[in-house]
């Protein structure tokens, strides 16, 4: 698996959790897949996971660059990709927003922890720019643009054995997350990039580490069953009373927009179960889903950018109301097809670019 071109494991995980991500925005509830997905209301959620996901593949994948070519060769690649995030970030919110204007419509952006409602204007272009607000369902990739231009210096830290000095860094700034989003997620990235530097034990791990790792996968399951359950009114109708002490006494510590430490740790060890998992079954799974998951996950990046206009889109001209559970589970899957469509014929595009471009030289040279 190590010698491997690609890490085939984290481009199945990753096309997973952009899956769920990509359901879980449409809000096609109540529906079939929101089983699998947590339809946005369960202890962790896509978003977070993809982010330790993120810092994860980082580490991974820049760990030997910065040990052969050095520091200056990581920061070089960090900021084309950031640069390159950072496009797809603008021209997915300026589609949205675009489409918003077509049709009358506004779309949500935020600013902070508040949102407020917007067409592309002038001054709507501006702050998305500048990254001082983010277009719903693309806020993902703003963050995500600076936590790759600065992740080189956590390889820094980390190539010198320094990670409690990363980790103590990236938590005081996420004391600090009542100022902005941004401040947020950059800790579970952190906590990727540390997971991802020392990934090999994860891949061999010895009996007891099996043992701990199973014992989290099990307590991911159950926490998974009842979180679905205690957040999707079944509770609240078979017991009120248990319902209204889940609300006070523990619902406050896994609410996703105050992101508590008890929702982090929890992430940490769904991620860990998830990688475990996809890990263990990477045979099966690449053999019964890799035909979905592996497109998805080796163009995370588009496929992320695509579905933001492909959703406000879907979600303006399909009236869902009041649809039944089959109805939203169907548009669920029209949403994914459209998406693996969109993803395919970029492919297919870059491919004769990339025949026509090498075709050239080969000409030129000869």
């Amino acid at each position: 698996m190590v010698g491997r071109k690609r890490f085939i494991t984290l481009d199945l995980l990753r096309g997973f959790l952009l899956i769920a991500v990509c359901v879980n925005h449409a809000q096609r509830t109540p529906g079939i897949l929101e089983y699998l997905t947590g339809g946005g209301v369960l202890w962790v959620s896509g978003a977070e996971l993809f982010f330790i996901l993120s810092g994860f593949t980082f580490s991974y994948v820049r760990k030997k660059t910065l040990a052969e070519k050095g520091f200056g060769e990581v920061l070089k690649k960090s900021l084309t990709r950031a640069l390159g995030i950072y496009v797809l970030t603008i021209i997915a919110s300026c589609i949205t927003l675009l489409i918003a204007d077509a049709v009358d419509c506004q779309v949500g952006i935020r600013n902070g922890g508040a949102s407020v409602c917007s067409t592309l204007t002038w001054q709507a272009f501006s702050d998305v720019a500048t990254l001082q607000k983010t277009v719903y369902w693309v806020a993902m990739l703003g963050y995500y643009t600076l936590y790759v231009a600065l992740a080189p210096l956590a390889l820094l830290l980390l190539q010198r054995k320094a990670w409690y000095i990363l980790l103590t860094i990236s938590t005081g700034i996420f004391l600090l997350r009542d100022q902005s989003p941004i401040l947020i997620y950059q800790l579970l990235f952190s906590l990727g990039l540390i997971l991802g530097w020392y990934f090999r034990p994860l891949l061999a791990p010895s009996k007891k580490a099996t043992y701990l790792l199973t014992l989290a996968g099990f307590w991911s399951l159950i926490t998974y069953a009842l979180s679905l359950a205690l957040n999707e009114g079944t509770l609240a109708r078979a017991m009120p009373q248990a319902h209204r002490w889940y609300q006070t006494f523990w619902a406050p510590y896994f609410d996703r927009t105050e992101m508590d430490f008890p929702r982090l740790a929890m992430a940490v060890l769904w991620f860990l179960s998830l990688f475990y998992f996809f890990t263990r079954f990477e045979q099966p799974i690449n053999r019964a889903l890799g035909w979905l998951l592996l497109p998805f996950g080796r163009d995370s990046l588009w496929t992320f950018a695509l579905h933001a206009p492909l959703v406000f889109a879907l979600n303006i001209f399909i009236v869902f109301d009041n649809a039944g559970r089959i109805s939203n589970t169907l548009q669920s899957v029209v949403i994914i097809a459209v998406l693996y469509l969109l993803v395919w014929i970029k492919n297919q595009i870059s491919q004769l670019i990339n025949h026509a471009y090498q075709s050239r030289r080969i000409t030129i040279e000869a």
